[in-house]
């Protein structure tokens, strides 16, 4: 059978169409494969200074540790990562909250939530765990209108994504009773820090970390509105928590306020033993569980009192050893 001179034709214009559509799919993969390479290339980057910049943290040396952060904004602001972007901005806002810059820790907080709003909407449950972070550099201000403002859209919010969100809404009821006291609204507080505690019982076991908060707050109130038998109450059931947790997970910079309340409450009542015992619990805490560990300026605010009541009890070699660590955190270098 001859083959006809068409389809000779037909036969060599073929090899070249086949041969360009092939040199277009190596061309594409080998500008994926490039591309991939350097965003590999740029996240190791991203990764080393990440973790420079936490160990500056740990280190004490702050504007190294903000220098290395602000470098990983830069590389995560132009790769698709949207995770890795938001825990920079998280660490820069982070490291500057530490040392009680909140101003600066608040601008980084505003970046986070528009970088939530773009990328996950305004309603949110990434958008609300952040605009709490925001709340809480008002508190830090003393800006207590405005952070119950924000603090009761971010309740709003937890509640509106669902029953997955009962714990993050109920940290911030907590959260916003200390609010309301600052500004002697003390029945609104005692009605959050009631639903807080309901929420926590229901979801965690009965001596769960998670519960102390609220509870030290509701100590707080009773020792303002003079309900000693309350007071007294509060106080044990706090203790007993804090001594003998079923959980340790959850400890948080708001935990350490409130052992470190806690343990004033008890100096104030005579009982030395117990205040040195939470003293105690409260420098551990913020040791393992607060951003910037034993160099937060948050361990200054536990370290002075617990070494004034030891100073008083005659323990001066216990007291100067609180009190030069605590001049050491305070000398350290500040972030810029």
């Amino acid at each position: 059978m001859s083959v006809s001179d068409d389809e000779v034709v037909s036969a060599q214009t073929a090899k070249p169409k086949q041969l360009q559509g092939l040199r277009v799919v190596l061309l594409t993969l080998g500008i994926a494969l490039i591309l991939g390479a350097a965003f590999g290339v740029r996240y190791l980057v991203w990764l080393r200074t990440t973790d420079a910049s936490l160990t500056a943290v740990s280190n004490g040396d702050f504007p190294r540790a903000v220098s290395e952060a602000d470098n990983a904004i830069r590389i995560m602001s132009i790769l698709p990562d949207q995770k890795s972007y938001a825990q920079s901005l998280r660490i820069m806002f982070s490291i500057y909250a530490c040392r009680r810059q909140f101003v600066k820790a608040a601008r980084y907080s505003r970046s986070l939530l528009a970088f939530d709003e773009k990328s996950w909407g305004r309603s949110s449950a990434e958008y609300a765990n952040d605009l709490g972070d925001l709340a809480l550099m008002y508190r830090k201000q003393r800006k207590f209108a405005e952070s119950e403002k924000v603090y009761r859209e971010v309740i709003a919010l937890f509640q509106k994504n669902g029953t997955a969100y009962d714990l993050e809404r109920a940290r911030n009821l907590a959260a916003i009773a200390w609010v309301l006291c600052k500004q002697d609204k003390f029945d609104e507080a005692l009605r959050s820090i009631s639903d807080s505690d309901q929420i926590f019982r229901a979801k965690l076991p009965e001596n769960s970390y998670e519960r102390l908060t609220g509870i030290i707050e509701g100590a707080y109130i009773s020792r303002q509105t003079n309900k000693i038998p309350q007071l007294h109450a509060d106080i044990n059931t706090a203790y007993k928590i804090a001594t003998e947790p079923e959980e340790l997970e959850k400890s948080s910079a708001q935990t350490v306020v409130g052992l470190n309340l806690l343990a004033q409450i008890f100096e104030e009542l005579g009982k030395q033993a117990q205040a040195l015992k939470m003293y105690a619990i409260a420098e551990q805490n913020c040791e393992s569980s607060v951003f910037g560990g034993s160099n937060n300026i948050y361990m200054v605010d536990v370290l002075i009192p617990h070494a004034r009541l030891l100073e008083s009890m005659g323990k001066k070699v216990e007291a100067k050893a609180l009190f030069e660590r605590a001049a050491r955190i305070h000398s350290l270098k500040e972030p810029l």
